[in-house]
């Protein structure tokens, strides 16, 4: 929104924070934003993010999860029937949390569903096969593979870009996330095949963080040289739905244990 209103920025900056990851922030001048503030389409756009911020809140989210819910259950007569639409659906964001523009929360929260649901899959006797992918040691993408990472001194502007000011950021002497071993260990993926309901699907998800003992059809770890970004299947519009079908499918299998 902010490029639409004001355009190409006057200038930009790029730095590292201290946890490692590299940001660009985009300056504007004080007057363009004035000048902005005063256009219909400012006030438009003012309006619009206002009403989404008010559909955010806690109780119109909890109103519209009972809603969704409500209609799983006309849709559905039980939540075996609903597991082609939340595996369509989860193929979806599964490519899209490996897309740039999704958050780090988003993506948690994507691969705790995708968990979730795999898990299900499993106690419906829907996986056909499961072996192990194995990814090489790389260079820290923390340190560039130097092991070190030393104190800088970065110049700030402010979003309005009115003042300049130095500030300093510290980092330990030896990067933290290798240890100063300047390799990131490789990890080990389960790759986990479904058939469901005439379709193939295939899931890679990290052994260690899983939850479980998958029973292997082959022992003998291939080499994975990781995901690549690929087009989504749906639009993103959908994605809020598909995450409660998935909540709801994992849900109901939770409540059906208990009542066992």
């Amino acid at each position: 929104m902010v490029r639409d209103l004001l355009g190409e920025p006057d200038s930009q900056e790029t730095f590292r924070t201290q946890y490692g990851c590299c940001v660009t922030r985009y300056n504007y001048s004080l007057l363009r934003v004035k000048r902005a503030e005063k256009r219909l389409a400012f006030t438009r756009a003012l309006a619009l993010a206002q009403t989404r911020a008010l559909a955010q809140t806690p109780s119109a989210q909890a109103q519209r999860d009972e809603e969704r819910r409500a209609k799983f259950a006309r849709r559905y007569s039980n939540p075996s029937d609903a597991l082609p639409a939340a595996c369509a659906g989860l193929l979806s964001l599964n490519r899209y949390a490996k897309h740039a523009t999704c958050s780090r929360n988003n993506r948690e929260e994507i691969y705790r569903l995708k968990t979730g649901l795999l898990h299900r899959l499993i106690d419906e006797g829907l996986l056909v096969t499961a072996s192990l992918h194995r990814s090489a040691d790389q260079l820290c993408d923390r340190c560039g593979g130097s092991g070190t990472y030393y104190t800088e001194t970065y110049t700030r502007l402010t979003y309005r870009g009115h003042y300049d000011h130095p500030y300093v950021e510290e980092y330990d002497a030896t990067c933290r996330r290798c240890q100063g071993s300047r390799r990131r260990k490789g990890r080990t993926y389960y790759v986990l095949r479904f058939a469901v309901a005439g379709q193939t699907y295939c899931w890679h998800t990290p052994q260690d963080e899983f939850g479980r003992v998958v029973p292997l059809t082959d022992a003998t770890p291939a080499t994975y040289d990781g995901a690549e970004e690929k087009p989504l299947e749906m639009s993103r519009s959908r994605f809020a739905e598909v995450k409660a079908l998935l909540r709801w499918v994992i849900g109901q299998k939770l409540v059906e244990g208990e009542e066992a």
